[in-house]
């Protein structure tokens, strides 16, 4: 098992240290406060703010190509990670992605457990997997900002 390299800090001092390590194969993982640099979050493969840590989230499941129109929610959570290494569904107000997903008025779930899929509303799903959620709850507080 390769060998990791944990920093904790808010200063930009140490992003050239994370793109560095990346450069020599590193996985680097980023812990910091909300007022971290930019530079810094993004030098990191996954970046962890501080502030949302203490709840658990299901770990994500392998992906598989999607000919429905779908994805697999693990495999959305994967992108949005290496697009942005802060994501976490927990800065917008939900304590797991499926919640955040579920919340959106355009998509649609199938599935539960790790077997979630996302659709966009209006577009054909496969008639065996039945529908979870099609639109926000009403009742669900909508995340500020």
């Amino acid at each position: 098992m390769p060998v990791q390299q944990f920093a904790y800090t808010s200063d930009s001092d140490f992003t050239r240290l994370a793109t560095r390590l990346r450069e020599s194969g590193k996985t680097v993982y980023g812990l910091g406060l909300r007022k971290t640099p930019q530079s810094l979050v993004a030098a990191c493969d996954i970046f962890i703010y501080l502030e949302v840590l203490g709840e658990r989230d299901e770990p994500s499941q392998p992906d598989e190509p999607d000919d429905a129109g779908e994805a697999h929610l693990s495999a959305i959570g994967s992108y949005l990670r290496s697009a942005d290494s802060s994501f976490d569904p927990r800065l917008h107000g939900f304590p797991k992605l499926v919640a955040l997903v579920e919340a959106q008025p355009y998509l649609t779930t199938t599935g539960s457990g790790s077997g979630v899929r996302v659709g966009l509303k209006g577009k054909a799903t496969p008639a065996s997997a039945p529908t979870r959620k099609t639109a926000a709850k009403k009742s669900r507080a909508q995340p500020s900002g």
